[in-house]
């Protein structure tokens, strides 16, 4: 059975809606939705009853239910065990505060579960000073974005999210009309710099198609998504730092037709040359073993 399908499901019946689902699984609704079927199909019962919004397990899906997870917790289980286990010693990490909060706490709780005998450094740094960390030999591995090449540094693209604007729903109601994005950025304040690699070009490019926000810089990612989620105005975001929030409806995607939105990405960092096993072990670990090209 596609592992794949079985997370979905168990993802599915812990929001009861397909919407919310697909915001936490980073894809689309449409996918969620044929991935739901084909597991219903693979089975020959259907495993939820659609309802207007909403969706709730069926009979079949509640006895299916407990046999998912065993499922995917002994695939889980399969893969730590699998992994190259480090030597003992010390691994130190260098992190943005974006990719310690988004990004690192599942990986962190599966790879020290595995790896009792190494103990972990986790240093939260500016993006900007990570390389320049690392190439110095002071930590062993930099996760950070922004993209800086250095002599004797690997660098490669981990993840990659495109970016959003969105907007504060603090009633949470879902079925409430959305602003548009000329009422969001005609005058309206609008939470800048949260990565200052691509902002201003992208306050250029917004101002180039008729927007005329009120920018106000806030250099956290997390500060801008609390101050978006009380109301205080809006923000173009990494979907990936607001799905909790877009899919319990305390933000709201807005469009932003005709407008060209980068992409956010994060970059793996470490030394050119051998390490120690634990760095491999951990690199492979991000990676889910496949190649990632490290230019430099």
């Amino acid at each position: 059975m596609d592992i794949d399908l079985l997370e979905t499901f168990l993802t599915a019946a812990k929001t009861e809606n397909f919407r919310r689902a697909a915001l936490l699984l980073h894809r689309s609704e449409a996918a969620v939705s044929r991935q739901v079927h084909s597991l219903e199909q693979s089975i020959g019962r259907e495993l939820f009853v659609r309802e207007a919004k909403h969706i709730r397990l069926s009979e079949a899906g509640v006895e299916f239910l407990p046999q998912a997870r065993r499922v995917l917790d002994a695939w889980q289980a399969a893969q730590e065990s699998a992994r190259p286990q480090g030597t003992g010693g010390r691994l130190h990490l260098a992190v943005s505060a974006m990719v310690a909060e988004v990004y690192l706490p599942r990986h962190l709780a599966s790879w020290a579960k595995g790896h009792p005998h190494v103990d972990l450094d986790l240093e939260v740094l500016p993006s900007a000073d990570i390389p320049a960390t690392v190439a110095s030999g002071r930590v062993a591995v930099g996760i950070g974005r922004h993209l800086i090449f250095l002599p004797g540094l690997a660098v490669g693209r981990l993840w990659q999210s495109r970016l959003v604007l969105v907007v504060g729903t603090p009633t949470g109601d879902h079925d409430a009309a959305l602003p548009t994005a000329a009422d969001l950025l005609s005058g309206g304040v609008l939470f800048t710099h949260s990565h200052p690699g691509y902002w201003d070009e992208l306050l250029v490019t917004l101002r180039r198609h008729g927007y005329t926000p009120r920018a106000v810089a806030v250099r956290q990612v997390a500060v801008t998504r609390r101050l978006v989620e009380e109301g205080l105005g809006a923000s173009i975001l990494p979907r990936v730092a607001v799905a909790r929030e877009l899919a319990e409806g305390r933000m709201a995607e807005v469009e932003l037709p005709g407008v060209p939105l980068p992409a956010d990405s994060v970059y793996l960092m470490v030394r050119r040359g051998s390490n120690p096993p634990a760095v491999e072990d951990w690199v492979a670990g991000l990676t889910r073993g496949r190649p990632l090209p490290l230019g430099g």
